[in-house]
């Protein structure tokens, strides 16, 4: 009886140690970052991460760190295919009093780009515009729509889930 519990004692910690991972084994890989300075003087860092365990990317830990006037904003990015089809950030630029976040999603045979415009108020900074393009490649069309955020998102409570 002790052999066999002792038996099934080790097959159990082998499998785990084979199979079970903790976060504490995954490492954070930068897949993109930037610096720059706005109009006002304002400086930004802003960060794109992924974990990765095993060499594989752990697709649900993907985010964007902002840090700007001492503080640091998270964005949390959605799971393609998973929780938004073919989501991908496309590209980060800075605009005049702040920055936009440029995303794409969808599949053939409709394009969806989206652009976030945040910027900087009484040192916190908010979501204040949300650019729309929707693409159509059989007709060759492309329609494109402008939302005002009012009253203005603060970074800290944006989900951009929300606004695929």
């Amino acid at each position: 009886m002790k052999r066999i519990v002792l038996l099934l004692i080790i097959m159990v910690e082998t499998l785990q140690l084979s199979f079970g991972h903790s976060k504490q084994d995954a490492i954070t890989d930068t897949l993109f970052a930037m610096n720059f300075t706005d109009v006002r003087g304002v400086r930004y860092k802003i960060i794109q991460t992924i974990d990765l365990l095993d060499n594989y990317w752990i697709d649900s830990t993907r985010k964007i760190i902002v840090y700007y006037d001492n503080k640091k904003a998270i964005i949390r990015l959605p799971i393609p295919d998973e929780e938004v089809k073919n989501f991908s950030v496309e590209r980060i630029s800075r605009n005049y009093n702040g920055f936009t976040l440029i995303t794409t999603q969808g599949g053939s045979p409709f394009i969806v780009r989206r652009s976030f415009f945040f910027k900087i108020i009484h040192h916190k900074l908010y979501l204040y515009k949300i650019l729309s393009e929707y693409e159509c490649f059989d007709i060759k069309k492309i329609e494109k729509d402008c939302k005002k955020i009012y009253p203005k998102l603060q970074i800290d409570t944006f989900d951009l889930v929300f606004f695929l």
